[in-house]
């Protein structure tokens, strides 16, 4: 299978997982809350982990949210990820992006085995990380890895970016010990297999504040939140991909993830044609009430298609009054009221349907707020809820007015999904609109991503509503470090 088919498979998959329905089991109202760390486990300075005893602790084969995440307790990348979603090197020393090639220069590092880490491993790595389900949409912007030097590799992006850098997190894997499922590779992470449930201190890598991790299966848990309330593991994470939030009984943090959540526009629609109507929409639609009523306060609003954390863009303002709203409509002519008293230009109702995937209640609810206010206006809007399936369908076939989607970004904030043909969610988009042409520039270097802002919130090809948070939840007494939602990534630094 070529590498394209692949990518095309798993972006498939990924709408799925982004869309999915399923709502995890409500945790049991008797499990016992605020329970700390066991005094033994802290002697010992054993922390303990969820994974699936049914799938692979090979991280180009893991299949599980859980045992993904273990990659970055066994291995390192060549760059990890901030809270501001920087790049920071990891096994880089240095890396530059020069039109559509990413040179990267190794610092001297070892892998738990003792050998030292090359370029060969990192093209050994990428080539089996671009195959995988976990990294080949994180990877479909770099066409291929080449070995410079022993200790200098080559990245040939599919065009320009010069964000690239920050996808350059993969594990980095000693070379030919990847080969299947069931073997673990050798890494340079903090942490080494000492047998299948157990993982101790690397002896190369000593950097890390605990001593051991036990790995405990939760494959067959009513929900790994209520492992954690019963003391069995230390730590878990709900991304809240249900649509729903369950009270965990526990210390808990949000964590701001990568996953934008956004209103989908046909731009076939003759009035979505118009950018004033799309204006118009974004404008009357109040992204602050969506984020804490929709989403119980479990996102983060926003006007702009960038994570509001990112370094880039954090200080850009971009703000729509409602106000304005009637205004965009008349200016586009519809200043009549036509049949049942539904807002026209004559010629043409705004008359629409929003779809929505009916069991994720989060976006649900934020579709009715949108159609509320929108009728608001003089529109006649229908929530159109429908099942999964149905709604894959029609967003693929280009059979909607429009939707409430969502998408997980990648660090480099790349917005191909939406402006290149074909991309994921660039169903009614333009792709030869303002916004498209103008983010060419943007990864060209030839504009500012604040430049693009104004051309974008000019335009508003999509509107953005929010980036949704997760839930970390812990025992009394671990001291946590998590930048993102790649949970572990500074596991080093966890302690009691």
């Amino acid at each position: 299978m070529t590498k394209n088919k692949v990518v095309a498979l798993l972006l498939i998959l990924s709408l799925l997982l982004l869309a999915s329905c399923s709502k995890k089991p409500e945790a049991p109202t008797t499990a016992p809350s605020g329970v700390g760390v066991q005094e033994d486990d802290k002697e010992q300075n054993v922390l303990k982990l969820p994974y699936s005893a049914n799938d692979s602790l090979n991280p180009f084969f893991a299949e599980s949210e859980v045992n993904s995440q273990l990659d970055a307790v066994l291995f390192q990348p060549l760059y990890k990820i901030d809270s501001n979603y920087n790049e920071i090197p990891v096994l880089a020393s240095e890396g530059k992006v020069k039109g559509n090639t990413i040179t990267v220069t190794l610092n001297e590092a070892y892998f738990s085995d003792n050998s030292r880490v090359t370029a060969e491993d990192v093209v050994y790595s990428f080539t089996k990380a671009s195959e995988s389900k976990a990294y080949a949409s994180l990877l479909s912007p770099i066409k291929s890895a080449l070995i410079h030097d022993e200790t200098t590799a080559v990245f040939e992006l599919v065009s320009n970016n010069g964000y690239a850098l920050s996808l350059l997190t993969f594990p980095i894997v000693k070379n030919v010990t990847a080969e299947d499922r069931d073997s673990v590779p050798v890494g340079s992470g903090a942490f080494v297999v000492s047998d299948e449930k157990t993982l101790v201190k690397s002896e190369v890598n000593k950097n890390a504040k605990i001593n051991k991790i036990e790995l405990v299966d939760v494959s067959k848990a009513i929900n790994e939140a209520y492992v954690l309330q019963t003391g069995d593991i230390s730590f878990c994470f709900d991304s809240l991909q249900g649509g729903s939030y369950t009270k965990i009984n526990a210390v808990t943090r949000s964590v701001l993830m990568n996953n934008l959540v956004y209103l989908g526009f046909n731009c076939e629609n003759k009035a979505f044609a118009d950018p004033n109507i799309r204006a118009a929409v974004a404008s009357a639609t109040d992204i602050e009430k969506i984020a804490q009523n929709a989403y119980r306060g479990n996102a983060v609003a926003t006007r702009l298609p960038f994570n509001p954390n990112w370094s880039k863009s954090k200080d850009i303002s971009a703000s729509l009054n409602a106000a304005s709203a009637l205004s965009y409509l008349e200016k586009s002519g519809y200043n009549k009221l036509g049949f049942e008293g539904i807002r026209s230009n004559g010629e043409t109702l705004l008359n629409f349907d929003i779809l929505v995937n009916k069991d994720n209640s989060f976006r649900l609810d934020a579709a009715k707020l949108i159609a509320s206010s929108l009728n608001e206006l003089g529109m006649r809007v229908n929530v159109k809820a429908v099942d999964f399936e149905d709604y894959a369908k029609a967003i693929s076939e280009g059979d909607f007015d429009m939707y409430i989607g969502e998408i997980k970004l990648g660090a480099d904030m790349n917005l191909n999904t939406f402006f290149f043909e074909g991309g994921l969610c660039s169903k009614g988009i333009d792709p030869k609109g303002e916004s498209a042409i103008a983010y060419t520039d943007v990864l060209s270097g030839n504009m500012t991503v604040e430049a693009f802002s104004t051309v974008f919130m000019r335009d508003i090809p999509f509107a953005p509503l929010c980036f949704r948070t997760g839930v970390a939840a812990s025992l009394r007494g671990v001291n946590l470090n998590i930048q993102t939602d790649k949970w572990y990534s500074d596991i080093e630094q966890w302690s009691y």
